[in-house]
């Protein structure tokens, strides 16, 4: 949708010194007036630059965009910028950001909020980039944990749902982008920090500095870190079938401190640039957990203790060239060729020890264990586009078509020990990975009457893959999908606009489940499956949008038909001992489909004067999905909600000077299908606040907080026992600034 998910109403008053970054005057200043409008909408991603094929002689001051990836412009989908989500609750990592999107709901522990999960699919369905490129990261669902990146050096979110031919096919529910801070056209100083602490928790902090800007017409850099520390607690309680009788707790504290750097180095002329994009994120969680368990009769029958250590890093950089061309290439003229290659490198390293004691204290030596594991992935990454605009028949075209090819590998790693015995390491411990993608696409862009626009497209990719496991068994397979791509947008008026699209696509399936290994436990035996088919589907899209002064509405459909959807299931076989063997395959196909609204209102429409200076914004998503097994067996997918949204309220006095924001955000009951029956997770409600106070046009005091609501999460399993898991309360106080 062209309306921002829950962007709150951007009081146009620039409450905040996010606003005054981006150009909101000053109360008092002379251009006070063009302030009083209560919302400010951004349907694009808030880059400032020049587009490839723009019209000659259009935003020709402006610096030439390159090394962005694509952007959402008119698809179906969210964009959220920095001059709206710095007026929202949003503490030090950009999952913070990334949860007020429409359809989207952030999934992981209590406080954690890690995975973003497009139409409430799970994680393995989105794709998340950053300037449109997927990085590196340890996961085996080819996700990138949302806190990897500070907010701080954000410059913009989108989701997008559907796609054009010039993007990746990859990620059938949808991506979200995060487009990284821009080189601002004046030098600027930015800075920020914040301390707080966690109920029962050692004190928080995160701090940024981003400085830089175009230093003449042909120059530009910019230079951003980050440093935040930020523990994280979590309590659990376990209790045995009748869902009373205590089974267990658990305690845990894991501090995780993230160092980000980011350069950004431009060099341009009328018709040409140059840029490069250095990064190095990295990342140390220190978890320490302590288990108790108990007798059915309420005696305590032990402990387990577990101390991990695990550092994430990810190294590389883009590399990116633009050339616009002019009347000397008459058949070229007004065309735009731009390339780009990345190299980026990522690692996990952990380290963990268990040890477990009797009731009595005393500690069993014999099951001391040890665990070590390392994964290395690397991205080689490049990619041409040309784009040629024309005249025909009295319509507007921009024909485009590129190139693009990746090269991805996977190392893993994984040793144990009990009782300082080395064990044997399983199948799928250690196994390597190489993964070749190479893609072609055409689509022609063309807009009649400045008032529709129709991108149909066609995309071509092919993927390679060989797995290695720790036996030396190798498996590969090779996959060829056409991808053609509809998307359309329809601008009624200044108030309406219609889009949409349909657009064939796909979501290749897990890391680990294509190798060839085999691991037993107590009770069953799972494999891999080298032979498993990516999931294809169909992925139908249409946003309808009215926007205006003080009142924005937005519904959106969304309808995803999804072939050979992979999970995991009993094979009816039976390993030696008599146990179930169990396999990633396959089962069947299915659908989800549902509705995505939006309301966005400056309160001050309604004329009461009590009313001036608030702003409501909301969002609601509907959901509902069914899978057909191959056997004829009909469910839900697996952990998708029927229902999420949120609701904010911002305030800001006439002065500009204070303002308020209360951001809730609720998740409806998920039911998902166990081997002993339907298991359910109740209903969680989160409330975040921050109260900004500007001490000077460049300085603002502020206070955040977070999980206010102290959210559980409670899972009720089918055979009556009950987890619950309880996140702490953050509270924090800081200064942000810009120079």
């Amino acid at each position: 949708m062209r309306l921002t998910g829950v962007s709150l109403i951007a009081i146009a008053m620039g409450c905040s010194m996010a606003g005054a970054q981006e150009g909101v005057a000053p109360a008092g200043s002379p251009d006070e007036t063009l302030l009083l409008d209560p919302i400010i909408l951004h349907a694009a991603s808030g880059q400032k630059c020049r587009k490839v094929a723009s019209p000659n002689g259009q935003d020709t001051d402006l610096p030439l965009c390159i090394g962005l990836g694509t952007e959402r412009d008119g698809l179906p989908g969210a964009t959220m910028d920095r001059a709206e989500f710095g007026r929202l609750p949003t503490g030090a990592r950009v999952q913070d950001v990334i949860k007020r999107l429409p359809g989207v709901f952030t999934g992981g522990g209590p406080g954690e909020d890690k995975d973003a999960r497009v139409l409430g699919l799970d994680k393995e369905y989105t794709r998340t980039t950053i300037d449109g490129i997927q990085l590196p990261d340890g996961g085996e669902k080819r996700e990138f944990n949302l806190d990897r990146l500070s907010s701080s050096l954000v410059e913009s979110v989108e989701v997008i749902r559907s796609r054009r031919a010039e993007m990746e096919a990859d990620g059938i529910a949808g991506r979200v982008d995060i487009k990284l801070r821009d080189i601002p056209r004046e030098r600027e100083i930015a800075v920020q920090g914040a301390v707080g602490a966690p109920e029962g928790g050692d004190i928080q902090q995160w701090h940024s500095l981003t400085a830089g800007g175009m230093l003449n017409e042909t120059f530009g850099a910019q230079g951003a870190v980050s440093w935040s520390k930020v523990p994280n607690i979590k309590t659990k309680t376990k209790t045995d079938k009748d869902g009373v009788t205590l089974a267990e707790t658990e305690d845990e504290v894991k501090d995780v401190t993230s160092t980000d750097f980011l350069g950004d180095f431009l060099w341009q002329t009328d018709d040409t640039a140059v840029r490069f994009k250095p990064t190095w994120l990295n990342q140390v969680e220190d978890k320490d957990k302590t288990k108790a368990k108990y007798k059915s009769d309420g005696s305590f029958n032990g402990s387990e203790t577990e101390a991990e250590s695990k550092t994430k890093r990810t190294v590389g950089g883009a590399f990116s060239v633009r050339h616009d061309f002019d009347e000397a290439f008459s058949v070229f003229e007004g065309a735009t060729l731009d390339a780009r290659v990345a190299y980026y490198a990522g690692s996990e390293d952990k380290d963990k020890d268990k040890a477990t004691y009797k009731a009595d204290g005393s500690e069993e030596a014999s099951k001391f264990e040890t665990e070590w594991e390392e994964k290395n992935d690397d991205l080689l990454q490049g990619e041409v586009n040309l784009a040629l605009p024309f005249e025909a028949g009295g319509a507007h075209n921009i024909l485009k078509t590129g190139l693009l090819a990746k090269y991805k590998t996977r190392d893993k790693a994984k040793t144990k020990a009990k009782a300082g015995i080395p064990q044997a390491a399983g199948e799928k411990d250690v196994y390597a990975l190489e993964e070749i993608t190479i893609a072609g696409y055409v689509q022609n862009e063309t807009e009649f009457f400045g008032a529709v626009k129709i991108t149909p497209g066609l995309r071509i990719e092919a993927t390679s893959l060989e797995a290695t496991s720790a036996a030396g068994m190798t498996s590969d397979g090779d996959a060829i999908d056409l991808l053609p791509s509809l998307p359309f947008e329809v601008r009624f008026s200044e108030d309406w606009a219609l889009s949409g699209g349909i657009a064939r696509v796909v979501t290749r399936p897990k890391f680990d489940l294509l190798v060839p290994w085999e691991t037993s436990g107590s009770d069953r035996t799972t494999i891999g499956n080298p032979d498993l088919e990516p999931e294809r589907g169909w992925a139908y899209d249409v946003d309808l949008d009215y926007t205006s002064p003080h009142l924005d509405l937005g519904a959106g459909v969304f309808y995803r038909w999804i072939s050979d959807r992979i999970e995991e299931v009993a094979t009816g076989d039976e390993d030696d001992d008599g146990n179930p063997i169990y396999q990633s395959q396959n089962v069947g196909d299915g659908w989800t489909a549902g509705v995505i609204l939006e309301e966005r209102v400056g309160l001050g429409l309604l004329g009461l004067e009590a009313l001036e200076g608030f702003s409501i914004t909301s969002t609601q998503t509907f959901a509902r999905s069914r899978l057909t097994e191959y056997d004829g067996t009909k469910r839900p997918f697996k952990e998708q909600p029927d229902f999420w949204g949120d609701v904010a309220l911002v305030w800001s006095d006439p002065d500009a000077r204070l303002s308020a924001a209360l951001a809730l955000n609720f998740t409806s009951e998920i039911t998902s299908s166990g081997d002993n029956g339907d298991e359910v997770r109740d209903a969680e409600l989160t409330l975040d606040a921050e109260v900004d106070y500007r001490l000077t046009d460049q300085i603002t005091l502020f206070a955040l907080a977070e999980n206010l609501t102290g959210t559980e999460r409670v899972k009720r399993k089918a055979d009556g026992a009950v987890e619950v898991e309880e996140g702490a309360r953050s509270v924090y106080v800081g200064l942000k600034g810009s120079f």
